[in-house]
């Protein structure tokens, strides 16, 4: 019998939507009693030691959710004794994989699962392990019926597929039994849909329904219009068909997968409806432990932040759009964070693709995918560099280990570059140069800072000279008024060094000496080119005597 209204006015009805991709474990709760509905994969499959269950390809392994479900449990207070049923959707590891361990552990009053043999599936592929699965459950609940008077349901008569957990009505939905004579290509064709109702709302847990054999098509009436929707078949292809979706007209709507897989037909009928959406990512980003649904006599509520903006990706329209509200906001500006990166919106719902972008502080860029770039990236015929925060760089970077400069418009720098009154010299592919470096023709010297040399540099033991332009010179250069002698390789010579067939000899400190010279007790004179005397020659009026190798003979 139904509550009469002013007594369904005092209660309410949590549904707890674990926030699993791809597995199924929920949670109803009405005063002080609780059901299950589904309890998701576990870490246990069939090895293929047991010939009735072959280890088939396909099969889900080493993806238990068991140690947060059961933990879940425990922490709302679901107990032995409170927990009045568990119902297992269809024989899929996904829901009911963990089954036996809950039924063990918490003890359910009442087990409902639809009946199955792999006899039923005519498409072989998708066998899995679904009767190792089904089996065990039927197992645990045989026990629990002889352990503790446990009732297993599984032929749903006008009279068992209603009932009441506290204040709050339960229906199972989907509960033909034409699938055992007909065949079906897979279980989720048999899925059972609950739907819980206190007062005059009403939540649906729609399983794995999907509209391949028109079942979308028949609940669509059936059901009638929720306020919450599990969606079916974790959003994807397949199922939550926009004339369902329309008879229904959820107010809220939850998704067990990720948003890539939900049809852009799907997610489009939801925005028409203005149904407000919510997945298992967004509420594990929350750092929540569930999704949560109240459903009372005066109205429905969530735990779930539905005014921070969000970012999904439809893998269908390969794009991105962003979500305030639950619904898809035409007039968002500023940066989301998605699954991979960030995106830009400028008073749209769907980013900016291509394009740069300006957020006051500083400049960054967004790709054809709309995604904000880190790392060198090629625009047009320039490279540019954009730090991990996805900042354009400017100046000076440095970027795996080496040095890079960036105009202020952004574009790597390659060649001589001009900075605080330095010169640096970058390679083509963008990096800052040190120590020798040909250019043009000509030597240049880098310090270790990069800055280009000029003047004297001591190095190695030699010295160069560097001229203004920073080429090293060779040959004779005149610097503050002397000269000197610089090789092939740019370093400076002392001593004595023929240049063009003549001897000139050079001081400690490299300058060029002139006239009289004395070395190793021997007398040299050098003209006034430097260039040293043999043979006779007068030297300020007086004939000197000079031998082959220019020592003074005599006077």
């Amino acid at each position: 019998m139904l509550p009469t209204k002013a007594l369904a006015s005092l209660f309410e009805a949590k549904i707890h939507v674990l926030p699993f991709n791809y597995t199924e474990a929920i949670v109803v709760e009405c005063n002080g009693h609780f059901g299950i509905v589904d309890s998701g994969e576990d870490n246990s499959y069939p090895d293929g030691s047991d010939p009735r269950y072959p280890l088939r390809e396909g099969t889900i392994i080493g993806c238990g959710v068991e140690d947060e479900v059961i933990p879940y449990l425990w922490k709302i207070g679901v107990k032995p004794g409170n927990l009045d049923f568990y119902i297992g959707t269809h024989p899929h590891s996904d829901h009911i994989g963990s089954a036996s361990q809950i039924i063990q552990m918490f003890k359910p009053s009442r087990i409902y699962t639809p009946r199955y043999d792999d006899s039923y599936i005519t498409d072989e592929n998708r066998l899995w392990d679904n009767q190792y699965v089904y089996d065990r459950l039927i197992e645990a609940a045989q026990q629990a019926e002889v352990e503790y008077g446990a009732q297993l349901i599984q032929d749903f008569t006008y009279f068992n597929r209603s009932f009441m957990l506290g204040g709050a009505l339960i229906q199972l939905y989907n509960t033909g039994t034409d699938y055992q004579t007909t065949g079906v290509f897979d279980a989720n064709c048999f899925s059972l849909g609950v739907k819980v109702t206190v007062g005059a709302h009403s939540a649906f847990l729609a399983g794995d329904i999907n509209n391949f054999t028109g079942v979308e098509d028949e609940l669509a009436s059936q059901v009638g219009s929720v306020d919450f929707l599990k969606m079916g078949h974790h959003g994807c292809p397949g199922s939550n068909t926009a004339a369902y979706l329309e008879a229904l007209s959820p107010l809220y709507v939850f998704q067990t997968g990720k948003y890539s897989v939900l049809p852009a037909q799907t997610a489009q009928s939801l925005a028409n409806l203005g149904s407000r959406y919510a997945s298992a990512d967004d509420v594990r980003a929350d750092g929540l432990d569930a999704y949560v649904v109240t459903l009372m006599a005066t109205g429905v509520t969530t735990n779930f932040d539905y005014s921070k903006p969000r970012v999904y990706y439809s893998g269908e329209a390969g794009a991105y759009r962003c979500y305030q509200g639950g619904l898809p906001n035409a007039s968002f500006t500023g940066w989301i964070r998605g699954d991979v990166g960030w995106l830009w919106f400028d008073r749209s719902s769907e980013p900016v693709r291509s394009s740069w972008v300006s957020d006051g502080s500083a400049w960054y860029y967004v790709g054809a995918d709309g995604l904000m770039c880190s790392g060198w990236k090629r625009i047009g015929s320039s490279w540019y560099y954009f730090d991990a925060s996805g900042a354009m760089a400017t100046g000076w970077r440095q970027v795996d280990g080496s040095w890079s400069f960036f105009a202020s418009s952004g574009q790597m720098q390659t060649g001589w570059v001009v900075d605080g009154g330095h010169w640096y010299w970058i390679d083509l592919s963008g990096q800052m140069q040190v120590g020798w470096q040909r250019v043009g023709g000509s030597w240049y010297y880098l310090g270790s800072g990069g800055a280009m040399a000029t003047d004297w540099l001591h190095l190695g033991g030699s010295w160069y000279w560097l001229e203004s332009s920073g080429a090293m010179a060779t040959g004779w250069q005149r610097v503050a008024g002397e000269w000197y002698w610089l090789g092939s390789d740019g370093a400076m010579v002392t001593g004595w060094e023929k240049i063009d067939g003549l001897w000139y000899h050079f001081s400690g400190s490299g300058q060029m000496d002139a006239g009289w010279l004395e070395l190793g007790g021997s007398w040299y004179y050098l003209g006034p080119d430097g260039a040293m005397v043999v043979g006779a020659a007068w030297v300020d009026g007086v004939e000197y005597q000079f031998g082959p190798t220019g020592a003074l003979l005599a006077a």
